[in-house]
């Protein structure tokens, strides 16, 4: 039975006992009608309060239902909250696992190139002897790091170039005309001193090949004879372990003839080398 039912007939069943006592009709009715009358309106009057029940629960049951929902729903934000924070932190963790993987790598590699050399090289600086008119040689170390088992080989390319010419040539003159030298580690200052000197000369051609843990180095030296002095042009090409080819140093006076260098084959083979960056203290 519907609520709007058994509204309507509660309202009858009072309307109709409240007309007949004004009436006096209810004293005259027989007892089966004022039995039947009492009894619908207790019937309509039980109903409504079973209704009422009724609605109560299914209100209840809404209202938990709705209470339900709002904890589930609050229970998955929870949960999508601590599991955005789970990622947070995992990829802050990576990051920083990351980061210290660099550093590590970092270190080693800075380890490596301090026991090997890294991008350092041997260098012979010419230069004019005052005290005996012809050239002398410096050997130094330019880079940042040490280098070790450093041989040196340096050949008076002039020399050799007239014996090949006059066809007085043999591995003995071969070896008059070449100088070497070991040592155990070079580094920048190390050996700032006379390498070798060479008698009275207007004009000197070396060819200078070097060796160390990291790699081979060649160098060309020219020095001449200028009203101002003495004038040089230098280069340097290395051949690193890492398999890297190419010119690391490059240095030519201002005042050195263009020409000498434009006519010099082995200048010009070496200077048509692709450039490698080195940084040089």
């Amino acid at each position: 039975m519907s609520p709007e039912l058994i509204g309507i007939l509660t309202v009858a069943a009072v309307a109709l006992t409240g007309v007949l006592s004004l009436t006096g009709a209810w004293s005259n009715k027989s007892r089966a009608l004022r039995i039947l009358m009492v009894a619908s309106a207790a019937v309509a009057l039980i109903s409504a309060i079973v209704s009422a029940g009724n609605a109560t629960r299914a209100s209840q049951r809404a209202r938990l239902s709705e209470e339900r929902e709002l904890k589930a729903e609050a229970a998955s934000a929870s949960a999508t909250s601590q599991l955005a924070d789970l990622q947070s932190v995992v990829k802050a963790r990576t990051d920083e696992a990351g980061s210290l993987s660099g550093i590590v790598a970092g270190l080693a590699n800075k380890g490596l190139k301090e026991a090997t050399g890294g991008d350092s090289f041997p260098v012979i600086d010419v230069g004019g002897d005052g005290a005996t008119e012809g050239v002398i040689g410096i050997l130094s170390a330019k880079g940042v790091n040490p280098l070790f088992s450093v041989n040196v080989r340096v050949v008076d390319a002039d020399a050799l170039a007239a014996a090949l010419k006059s066809g007085d040539y043999s591995l003995a003159v071969q070896k008059q005309t070449e100088q070497n030298f070991s040592f155990p580690f070079l580094k920048k200052g190390s050996y700032a001193r006379p390498l070798f000197t060479t008698g009275p000369v207007k004009s000197k051609k070396l060819n200078i090949f070097s060796s160390a843990r990291n790699g081979d180095f060649t160098e060309l030296a020219l020095i001449r004879r200028v009203p101002q002095g003495w004038t040089t042009a230098t280069i340097v090409s290395a051949s690193y372990a890492d398999k890297r080819v190419g010119i690391v140093y490059e240095h030519v006076d201002d005042s050195f003839p263009p020409a000498v260098l434009k006519a010099d084959t082995d200048w010009q083979g070496l200077h048509a080398l692709r450039k490698i960056s080195v940084p040089i203290l």
